[in-house]
């Protein structure tokens, strides 16, 4: 078998995705869960990122903190979105029924210690967001830089078990860079 070397990048992404309490995986938008309204991020009032229930005040307080997060804003500029049309609201139900059976990408619970991906979720993971694009250059990188970066990460998850200093940083360009 041929093993294969991995860059310096690859490498601390994945060192990033083992310390994280967070990971990415797989979501298939159902019909109940399209049928249902949520909180979260839209950018240019389209859905961007769904976090919860329109009620609920953890989704709330996530939605608004990400918004106003430097990096989350810097990584929206990097993929050519304009962050001053970032807005946290309620989502309605109409403004996703049009991703309904599509497979997007997830940011799930995780367990430091070890990189956890792709596994879709289950009643042992706890559902943090859905990324609610289907092109390929946003939807994964939105999940990783969700999963892996140092002030978002907490904005997620606050956890005591969570080593921030194994965890990306946002650059100036918006993307995770090695610290």
């Amino acid at each position: 078998m041929e093993t294969v070397e991995l860059d310096k990048e690859k490498k601390r992404t994945l060192d990033a995705l083992a310390a994280s309490t967070l990971t990415i995986g797989s979501f298939q938008m159902t019909p109940p869960f399209v049928n249902e309204n949520h909180y979260g991020i839209t950018i240019n009032s389209n859905p961007l990122l769904l976090l919860g229930p329109p009620d609920d005040a953890e989704a709330i307080n996530q939605a608004r903190a990400l918004v106003n997060a430097p990096a989350f804003r810097q990584f929206i500029e990097y993929v050519g979105m304009n962050p001053q049309k970032l807005d946290a609201g309620p989502i309605s139900h109409d403004a996703i029924k049009h991703l309904e059976g599509e497979t997007l990408t997830c940011v799930l619970d995780s367990k430091p210690g070890k990189v956890e991906l792709g596994e879709p979720p289950n009643t042992q993971n706890i559902l943090f967001g859905v990324v609610m694009t289907t092109e390929p250059t946003i939807k994964m990188p939105m999940g990783l830089i969700l999963a892996t970066e140092r002030t978002l990460v907490p904005l997620l998850n606050p956890s005591e078990a969570l080593d921030e200093s194994r965890l990306l940083v946002a650059g100036p360009d918006g993307m995770p860079t090695i610290q």
